[in-house]
């Protein structure tokens, strides 16, 4: 099973499966690609899974974070991490029918952080992903498609 790297971000999301409660957590194992793992309403589920897309891509000990956007019909999970090269990505998934958990879509670049300095936060706001960095400036994307490039910056004073 992976296990985490020192100084690995940790990012959790929760949503509901029909009737039964999922959560998931995400780290940097020691291969750098972020992995996941599962629990489902009492139970961790024994394997991890490898996030697509990730296993070159993630700064060693990245801020990863994740969150759960419901739309009308459906739900998917967001993930935000700082890459390599300095940039802030995204991936998403959806919650329903879902046979790889891994299945992300590829790294969507939104903006360059500050390295090792930038940290995250993703959150849900009016049912639009939204994405906060912080250091050395706070700086807060959404997106009513999260899939896209077409994310809004505003600068926090």
């Amino acid at each position: 099973m992976a296990k985490p790297i020192p100084g690995s971000g940790i990012a959790p999301v929760r949503w509901i499966n029909d009737t039964k409660e999922v959560e998931e957590i995400y780290f940097q194992s020691s291969d750098k690609a972020i992995t996941g793992r599962m629990y489902i309403g009492t139970t961790w589920q024994s394997n991890t899974y490898g996030i697509d897309g990730t296993e070159t891509i993630p700064r060693q000990g990245a801020s990863i974070s994740a969150t759960v956007v419901e739309r009308m019909n459906s739900s998917m999970v967001l993930l935000a991490f700082v890459a390599d090269d300095g940039w802030v990505s995204v991936q998403t998934r959806q919650t329903a029918n879902v046979t790889n958990y891994g299945a992300f879509t590829s790294p969507i670049k939104l903006i360059e952080g500050n390295g090792q300095q930038t940290k995250l936060t993703a959150v849900r706001s009016s049912n639009r992903p939204t994405i906060i960095l912080t250091g050395p400036k706070i700086i807060a994307m959404s997106s009513d498609n999260a899939t896209t490039l077409n994310w809004t910056s505003n600068e926090i004073p």
